[in-house]
């Protein structure tokens, strides 16, 4: 936490070990043992990391974490979704995903088949729908939404120390230092139909 919390600098690291260490000392003493083993202690890690605030910081147990990482099931994912609406509009609805390497590429498969059977009607803008987005690995999502912001820098990370690393779409896929590659991908929206003058 005190090495990689984006919050570590607002932290008086002391007075929070202080305090992880008296919880732990009371919670030991009302189960009259100490810490035996690692399980033990993941109640006064949580504490902390709540302590710390903000949404990115979490702990798994290694059965959570396990069932998280697991493969998921074949088939279609819920909510991944491209079709058609009125006016020659694309709709993607990109919801969240997370787990393991595997659910990730097949995320990538399933959304890039959706929008191109999409682009299939030459539409004429898109809406990426992210409401039923719960989070989870955002370079998946991007390597569908991708194609449509077209090719560029679209955002940046900045880190407890003031780093900026800029994320950029190029040729159709996110590329960023720690993104994977899932292969470029041809820019799919229909560029938009100009009037002759």
């Amino acid at each position: 936490m005190e090495k990689r919390s984006l919050v570590r600098h607002r932290v008086d690291w002391a007075e929070l070990r202080r305090v992880a260490f008296l919880q732990a000392q009371a919670q030991a003493q009302a189960q009259d043992a100490g810490a035996q083993n690692p399980a033990d202690t993941y109640d006064a890690i949580r504490s902390e990391l709540r302590s710390l605030g903000g949404n990115h910081s979490f702990f798994l147990t290694p059965k959570q974490a396990a069932e998280q990482l697991k493969a998921s099931p074949a088939g279609p994912i819920d909510g991944l979704e491209g079709r058609s609406m009125e006016n020659r509009i694309g709709y993607l609805s990109l919801p969240g995903v997370q787990g393991a390497e595997e659910a990730d590429v097949r995320y990538v498969r399933q959304g890039r088949e959706a929008v191109a059977k999409t682009d299939r009607s030459r539409p004429c803008g898109w809406v990426v729908d992210l409401r039923d987005n719960t989070g989870g690995s955002m370079w998946p999502m991007l390597a569908l939404a991708g194609p449509i912001l077209g090719d560029g820098k679209v955002g940046r990370f900045l880190d407890a120390d003031g780093k900026k690393s800029v994320w950029a779409i190029i040729n159709g896929s996110p590329r960023h230092e720690s993104s994977p590659d899932y292969g470029d991908s041809r820019p799919w929206p229909t560029p938009m139909l100009r009037l002759p003058s």
